[in-house]
């Protein structure tokens, strides 16, 4: 009996993702993830393969902690799409659909939901062969911003997002119109402030964020209109500043320097990169130090000739 577990991915209408192996995963529990998206309506099943030495009643003892770790692997791939780009400012996981393959019958039960708004853009396409996860790809900041995507109230949600922004910006609102106007040319940063407060002040003019935030604090029922109009825009905005401030400086990212190492991507046949890091795994080596090795042993031959 072979078991695994479903999830079906709605709101993906502007991303275009070809038939996926999830590489890289932990494969304590799971021999396989596998991403399908439907050509048409854009709706995506990820299923997981667990492990054929995994039992039923293995199966049934740890099914809360398979489930949890299948949900994190879930977490990563939203967090890999921000990262490269896409538009998601929502998501809810719901309990999965559990299945087994038995002599035929196949038996399922729930699943998950994604959401994205249309944000003007054109639609992305994921181009490269094979999603990789890998731990250094979603640092801790940008983890937090993924969990607040999961709240489900709109205004709630980006009042977490604007409280990080505020705090990257040295913990002031008027900081915020500081870091945008000489930093992200594509935000306005020409709205009138409502708090009349503040016209004496600094605060006349507000970036696009700030103003929002200044909406709702004034009252979410006043001003309905005016936030409905921009709570999503918003929020994709803010998403994309935040990942975007979360990536400079990191400790790992210093670290990588000094040691001399940088990121480098190449397409590669599937089936031998699958076998080159099984063979990787199976000699206790790291994929990258063997392909340095193998790309030194390569430069000395062509010098050498």
């Amino acid at each position: 009996m072979e078991i695994y577990i479903s999830f079906i991915v709605y709101g993906l209408e502007y991303c275009i993702l070809s038939e996926q192996n999830i590489e890289e995963i932990n494969q304590e529990f799971f021999k396989e993830v596998c991403l399908i998206q439907d050509s048409d309506t854009k709706v995506c099943i990820i299923r997981f393969w667990l492990n054929k030495s995994i039992s039923k009643e293995t199966f049934d003892e740890k099914c809360d902690e398979i489930i949890f770790r299948a949900k994190g692997i879930i977490k990563q791939i939203i967090g890999m799409l921000l990262v490269e780009g896409f538009d998601i400012i929502d998501y809810r996981i719901s309990e999965p659909s559990i299945g087994n393959i038995e002599q035929g019958h196949i038996k399922v039960k729930s699943s998950i939901t994604l959401h994205t708004i249309d944000t003007g853009i054109e639609m992305k396409e994921y181009q490269k062969h094979g999603i990789v996860l890998q731990e250094r790809q979603i640092n801790n900041e940008q983890q937090e911003i993924i969990d607040i995507l999961s709240v489900p109230d709109k205004i709630t949600k980006y009042e977490f997002l604007f409280e990080k922004l505020k705090k990257k910006c040295g913990g002031k609102q008027e900081k915020v119109i500081e870091k945008i106007k000489n930093e992200y040319k594509d935000i306005s940063i020409e709205n009138h402030n409502i708090d009349k407060g503040f016209w004496g002040g600094k605060q006349e003019w507000q970036d696009d964020f700030s103003y929002l935030r200044t909406l709702i604090s004034h009252g979410k029922a006043e001003h309905f209109q005016a936030i409905n109009e921009r709570i999503d825009r918003e929020t994709n905005k803010i998403i994309k500043v935040l990942f975007d401030l979360s990536k400079r400086n990191r400790p790992q990212d210093k670290r990588d320097k000094k040691a001399g190492l940088i990121w480098k991507r190449y397409k590669v046949n599937k089936q031998v990169a699958e076998e080159f890091r099984q063979a990787c795994k199976e000699a206790g080596v790291a994929m990258g130090t063997q392909l340095t090795k193998l790309m030194k042993q390569f430069i000395e031959e062509v010098n050498n000739k």
